[in-house]
């Protein structure tokens, strides 16, 4: 028994070492984690480690990143805070709890943070850039331009400082300045996307279209689709009666999957234009579509038994006609026949409302559907037996 005793006694400032050792992370495995982007199951390999040793302040700050990664941002304050309370010039513990703060909307708590990183880190462009984002986000632009003149200063040659600063003073038409910039920036990378959407952008406001269609070339041989600098290419064709070549970007934008309300209306305007009436028609009804949503079907035949129960039949019909023409669902065709049938008492007009429904089902109703599909045959054939007999 003593000699075990000895022996635990010799052994115990190893397994010290050995414990020691476990609160470092490996790191192998956290960089597995991340490469995979698998930052909740990094956050928790790491929180046991932290728990161990609440003290380390590179492990706190790892926590908290892999909380921030994976959106647990209530979790990733904490672990913030914990490194801001302990010291309150962590320029990282700073930055995300103004993040954090940014994310969750609360605005003046965000500028708290951000106006104290820029204090201790005057020279970083993207602090002022935060800042002047979340100005923004308060509408006070005065504070916003002041923030996004110092990230410029800090940093004139960042790309996504010029964007932005420029972006703000096309929203405050200061169209000089911010082409001036511009120009400059894409001077030293004519190939930035960012840049070359805020100059296609000052081209269309400024009604300077001419000027948009390089750049827009530009972009497609970078295989860079944009949707609003696109559409401002687009609406700079209309405008300079160029029909072709609009009906060709949206096309472009249609084939890519920007199949928006916006680019559908401007090709079919342009075909307006070009006198290609089918086209435009066949177009604005995809706008009409898109605009109404699937349950406005149900909103249609609400309104035409309405006007059934108050015996305005044709008003009724007007609802399910145009109900059928914007989304095409044969049920429209059967409600529109059941009113033919019991309600007015015309069963030829019903017939042929009855064999519309047949035909756009295909033989093929939905399972749904299926007793009305089988009312319908049945019906249909008693009709027209009815009618054969009507005429021998």
């Amino acid at each position: 028994m003593k000699q075990f005793i000895v022996l635990a006694v010799l052994l115990f400032p190893c397994s010290f070492s050995f414990a020691q050792a476990a609160l470092s992370p490996d790191k192998n495995v956290l960089m597995q984690y991340f490469e995979n982007q698998e930052f909740a199951k990094a956050a928790a390999y790491l929180q046991p480690i932290v728990q161990a040793d609440s003290d380390n302040v590179q492990n706190l700050s790892l926590l908290g990143y892999t909380y921030f990664m994976s959106n647990q941002l209530a979790k990733a304050e904490q672990c913030y805070l914990r490194l801001w309370t302990k010291d309150s010039t962590n320029s990282t513990a700073c930055n995300y709890l103004g993040n954090i703060n940014l994310k969750e909307s609360n605005y003046p708590l965000a500028l708290h943070y951000f106006c104290r990183l820029v204090d201790m880190k005057p020279r970083v462009a993207a602090y002022y850039k935060e800042t002047a984002y979340t100005w923004a986000q308060v509408s006070n632009n005065p504070a916003a331009a002041y923030y996004y003149r110092l990230a410029y200063f800090a940093n004139p040659d960042d790309p996504q400082v010029v964007a932005s600063l420029a972006d703000y003073w096309l929203g405050q038409k200061m169209f000089i300045r911010s082409d001036s910039i511009l120009d400059i920036a894409l001077q030293r990378d004519s190939l930035n996307a960012g840049l070359i959407e805020e100059k296609i952008k000052s081209a269309y406001l400024q009604e300077k279209y001419p000027a948009i269609f390089p750049l827009m070339e530009r972009m497609k041989r970078m295989n860079v689709i944009d949707l609003n600098s696109y559409l401002y290419g687009g609406i700079g064709y209309y405008y300079l009666k160029q029909y072709d070549s609009c009906v060709a970007t949206c096309d472009f934008l249609i084939v890519h999957q920007y199949q928006t309300l916006p680019v559908l209306f401007l090709e079919a305007m342009a075909f307006k234009e070009q006198k290609k009436y089918s086209e435009s028609l066949a177009t604005l009804d995809e706008c009409i579509g898109k605009a109404l949503n699937k349950e406005a079907i149900d909103y249609f035949s609400a309104k035409a038994d309405i006007y059934g129960i108050l015996k305005q039949y044709r008003q009724a019909f007007g609802q399910y006609d145009t109900a059928y023409y914007i989304f095409h669902d044969p049920i429209l065709l059967y409600s529109k026949a059941l009113m033919y049938d019991i309600k007015l008492k015309k069963p030829m007009e019903a017939l042929r409302s009855y064999l519309q429904y047949l035909k756009d089902t295909g033989n093929k109703p939905k399972p749904m559907q299926k007793p009305i599909w089988e009312y319908v045959k049945a019906r249909v054939k008693q009709l027209e037996d009815w009618e054969k007999k009507k005429h021998s």
